[in-house]
Protein backbone atom coordinates (compact mmCIF):
# COMPACT_ATOMS: atom_id res chain seq x y z
CA UNK A 1 0.00 0.00 0.00
CA UNK A 2 1.19 3.55 -0.93
CA UNK A 3 1.30 6.48 1.00
CA UNK A 4 -0.99 8.01 -0.95
CA UNK A 5 -3.41 5.31 -0.18
CA UNK A 6 -2.91 5.19 3.37
CA UNK A 7 -3.82 8.89 3.16
CA UNK A 8 -6.93 8.35 1.02
CA UNK A 9 -7.73 5.46 3.68
CA UNK A 10 -7.59 7.70 6.53
CA UNK A 11 -9.54 10.30 4.63
CA UNK A 12 -12.55 7.84 4.59
CA UNK A 13 -11.61 6.58 8.27
CA UNK A 14 -12.73 10.63 9.19
CA UNK A 15 -15.64 10.74 7.17
CA UNK A 16 -17.01 7.59 9.27
CA UNK A 17 -17.22 9.30 12.66
CA UNK A 18 -20.76 9.56 13.15
CA UNK A 19 -20.94 13.15 13.92
CA UNK A 20 -24.51 13.92 12.88
CA UNK A 21 -25.67 11.00 14.81
CA UNK A 22 -24.65 12.90 18.23
CA UNK A 23 -26.56 15.90 16.80
CA UNK A 24 -29.63 13.80 16.24
CA UNK A 25 -29.46 13.03 19.70
CA UNK A 26 -29.41 16.26 20.71
CA UNK A 27 -32.10 17.14 18.30
CA UNK A 28 -34.20 14.56 19.77
CA UNK A 29 -33.39 15.47 23.65
CA UNK A 30 -34.63 19.00 22.23
CA UNK A 31 -38.36 17.61 21.29
CA UNK A 32 -38.10 15.80 24.74
CA UNK A 33 -37.25 18.97 26.32
CA UNK A 34 -40.42 20.58 24.62
CA UNK A 35 -42.88 17.48 25.27
CA UNK A 36 -41.99 17.58 29.15
CA UNK A 37 -42.34 21.09 29.22
CA UNK A 38 -46.05 20.76 27.08
CA UNK A 39 -47.20 18.24 29.56
CA UNK A 40 -45.78 19.63 32.89
CA UNK A 41 -45.74 23.08 32.67
CA UNK A 42 -43.68 25.27 35.02
CA UNK A 43 -43.21 22.77 37.75
CA UNK A 44 -40.49 21.20 39.83
CA UNK A 45 -40.40 18.17 38.69
CA UNK A 46 -40.59 19.89 35.07
CA UNK A 47 -37.42 21.91 36.18
CA UNK A 48 -35.84 18.73 37.49
CA UNK A 49 -36.35 16.56 34.15
CA UNK A 50 -34.93 20.03 32.38
CA UNK A 51 -31.86 20.55 34.29
CA UNK A 52 -31.03 16.67 33.90
CA UNK A 53 -31.68 17.13 29.98
CA UNK A 54 -29.23 20.07 30.02
CA UNK A 55 -26.65 18.06 31.77
CA UNK A 56 -27.21 15.56 28.97
CA UNK A 57 -27.02 17.79 26.32
CA UNK A 58 -24.02 19.41 27.71
CA UNK A 59 -22.55 15.77 27.45
CA UNK A 60 -23.24 15.30 24.36
CA UNK A 61 -22.08 18.47 23.13
CA UNK A 62 -18.42 17.43 24.53
CA UNK A 63 -18.99 14.31 23.07
CA UNK A 64 -19.05 15.75 18.98
CA UNK A 65 -16.37 18.35 20.48
CA UNK A 66 -14.22 15.76 20.90
CA UNK A 67 -15.85 13.84 17.98
CA UNK A 68 -14.87 16.65 15.61
CA UNK A 69 -11.36 17.15 17.07
CA UNK A 70 -10.82 13.77 16.66
CA UNK A 71 -11.74 13.92 12.97
CA UNK A 72 -9.21 16.55 12.13
CA UNK A 73 -6.42 14.61 13.70
CA UNK A 74 -6.85 12.23 11.20
CA UNK A 75 -7.45 14.58 8.50
CA UNK A 76 -4.07 16.06 9.48
CA UNK A 77 -2.42 12.26 9.47
CA UNK A 78 -3.70 12.11 6.21
CA UNK A 79 -2.54 15.88 4.70
CA UNK A 80 0.73 14.76 6.79
CA UNK A 81 0.87 11.11 4.64
CA UNK A 82 -0.08 13.48 1.41
CA UNK A 83 3.15 15.72 1.79
CA UNK A 84 5.54 12.91 2.37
Amino acid sequence: MTIQDQAQQLLAVAEQLPTAHVQGLINELMNVQAQVAGILGDTSSANSIQSAIARTQGALNDIGSSMEQLRQEIQNAAQHHMRG
